[in-house]
């Protein structure tokens, strides 16, 4: 039986802790691995597991040859060549099964590195809500081949020698490699009725609620920052949306609207002229000098120090 940490472990410790047996097939694996990010190549044995679990973190899987056969939030999910996975530190993993030539691409990320490659960007944080619903995504050869592309650039990378700017340029390719895939669940996104609200899984009630909240939450643009609103609008109690939230994802309620906060106003400040009074008003702040204070304590710096500092 397998748990989280027998999955995740080897990989995340940055350290070579594969058998040294020839005949592995991870004997061929080559990855990169930070306390955020994990990228492995050639990604050729899952181990089989039939206890549900979360990842606690977000990974993205292309297969290149052979099948995957996965159960998540209850759904089977039968991955190809040519098709990719994208799970959530949201999502629940039950079951799952490989074929012997099986080979596939994969990258995973921290919830906080991914909230910080995304920003406060929403269109991005509605593209995101939207692939918990629908985790797996056919892509057309032109992109599989943009991404086989990328493959090789990283393959490049991790056997080339190391220098200070090594990981920016790592990460740099990450962010790359993420926006062409959520451009990918955009299209997907307009073809599908309904997009985000579509969804008719099967995944628990107490699921459900979490992923509506910060659907909710991302469409609210911090018009309201209370627990209880999210609540009312879901017809649950207060208390028992910071309940499930901590049960699903780990983070109360506050935390989740405070995080998405801070996103926003980091993506308003980096990517947008508006100015800091302009942005205060937008994001619902009393007044200017309790937006500064806010920007100071969670950015490090004043509105205006950031700006200049990037």
């Amino acid at each position: 039986m397998y748990k989280r940490d027998d999955i995740l472990t080897p990989l995340a410790s940055g350290k070579d802790t594969r058998p040294g047996n020839q005949n592995d097939p991870r004997a061929e694996e080559r990855y990169y691995s930070n306390s955020e990010i994990i990228i492995i190549e050639d990604l050729k044995e899952i181990p089989k597991f039939n206890k549900e679990f979360k990842l606690g973190m977000t990974a993205l899987l292309l297969c290149e040859e052979g099948e995957l056969s996965v159960v998540i939030d209850g759904i089977k999910y039968e991955v190809k060549k040519g098709s990719f996975i994208i799970c959530s530190s949201l999502h629940t993993l039950s079951q799952s099964v490989i074929s012997k030539d099986f080979r596939s691409f994969c990258l995973a990320f921290s919830t906080a590195k991914l909230g910080n490659i995304i920003g406060g960007n929403p269109e991005m944080l509605r593209q995101m809500l939207f692939v918990n619903d629908n985790p797996m995504v056919t892509i057309s050869p032109g992109i599989y081949d943009l991404v086989s592309a990328y493959k090789k650039l990283f393959e490049t990378k991790l056997s080339f020698v190391k220098h200070q700017y090594y990981n920016i340029t790592i990460e740099s390719l990450l962010k790359a490699v993420l926006f062409d895939i959520i451009g990918v669940v955009a299209i997907k996104m307009r073809n599908t009725p309904n997009n985000i609200e579509s969804s008719t899984k099967s995944f628990s009630s107490r699921n459900a609620y979490v992923r509506r909240f910060l659907t909710l939450l991302t469409e609210d643009n911090f018009k309201h920052r209370t627990v209880q609103y999210f609540a009312d609008q879901l017809c649950i109690t207060a208390k028992y949306l910071s309940l499930i939230c901590r049960q699903e994802t780990g983070k109360t309620p506050n935390q989740w609207i405070k995080e998405r906060l801070v996103e926003r106003i980091r993506y308003l400040l980096l990517n947008t002229t508006l100015s800091n009074k302009e942005i205060s008003i937008q994001l619902g702040f009393p007044n200017l000098s309790f937006f500064g204070k806010f920007t100071k304590e969670h950015l490090g710096y004043s509105p205006m120090e950031f700006r200049k500092r990037q």
